[in-house]
């Protein structure tokens, strides 16, 4: 299968990237043209990219990737007006043009370069958090790991737990339903667990009983996922267990004795 995108609209590149994989080969150009005009094109370069050819998400990386190398791409991509690019694609009504914006989100945050410049902005994670509740669960699982990728970067990541709502909004995932969304959502909030602010969240009666409630479950990953939570925060565990004594004790039973059943 070939494909071949082509911008007439990105000044001062003669640039081609070349992926031989097994079943495509992605070519991009781009050609000289206004320079004002560069970095907003980019953006949607990378957007048509993405949604029109549904390229794998690891495709996605390797021309990402490859792109960003030079540094005359990371310079245009730094220049303001980009974020406001990116958060209008993060609002686009059609689902598969919100999964879109999120590959790239997830894409940029791995430059530390563009990830500063581009993601790093309050409003961005804002909507991020807001598409954690989308009504379509690709988009939510998207969300979850634009939220995990950027967090690596501290910038980023102090954005992420002062958006308080995107904090909770994962936490609301824990019990989605769905096996993929649920771990993504373990797993994000455990690597949140080093801060007060996520704990004092979760160490409340609602919250301990999602994650309480999956030692018991028949899926695995979400028996070590919430074993995985409650380990880091064991502290605050049984200070919750001393407040709330014949509740827990007896939840806490019956969870581990699911968890013995299904692990005999």
């Amino acid at each position: 299968m070939f494909e071949s995108w082509h911008s007439s609209q990105l000044w001062g590149f003669q640039k081609e990237v070349s992926l031989m994989l097994p079943y495509r080969t992605v070519i991009i150009i781009f050609s000289p043209l206004d320079r004002g005009r560069a970095a907003s094109s980019m953006i949607d370069t990378f957007f048509t990219m993405i949604n029109a050819s549904e390229l794998e998400e690891e495709t996605l990386k390797i021309v990402v990737d490859t792109m960003l190398e030079d540094p005359s791409i990371r310079g245009f991509l730094s220049r303001g007006g980009v974020t406001e690019k990116v958060l209008g694609k993060l609002g686009n009504p059609t689902p598969s043009s919100r999964r879109a914006a999120l590959s790239l989100v997830v894409a940029f945050s791995k430059n530390v370069e563009v990830c500063v410049s581009i993601i790093t902005e309050k409003k961005i994670f804002r909507k991020i958090g807001s598409l954690l509740m989308d009504s379509d669960a690709d988009v939510q699982e998207g969300a979850l790991k634009a939220i995990s990728a950027s967090s690596q970067n501290p910038e980023a990541r102090e954005l992420i737990l002062s958006t308080t709502q995107t904090i909770k909004n994962v936490i609301r995932l824990l019990d989605h339903g769905g096996l993929s969304i649920s771990k993504l959502a373990f797993d994000t909030v455990e690597s949140f667990l080093s801060e007060d602010r996520v704990i004092n969240m979760i160490a409340i009666p609602e919250t301990m009983f999602k994650v309480l409630s999956k030692l018991g479950d028949t899926e695995q990953p979400l028996r070590e996922g919430a074993l995985s939570c409650l380990l880091k925060m064991v502290g605050h565990v049984s200070r919750i267990f001393c407040e709330q004594n014949n509740l827990y004790s007896t939840y806490w039973k019956s969870c581990m004795e699911g968890m013995r059943t299904r692990s005999s």
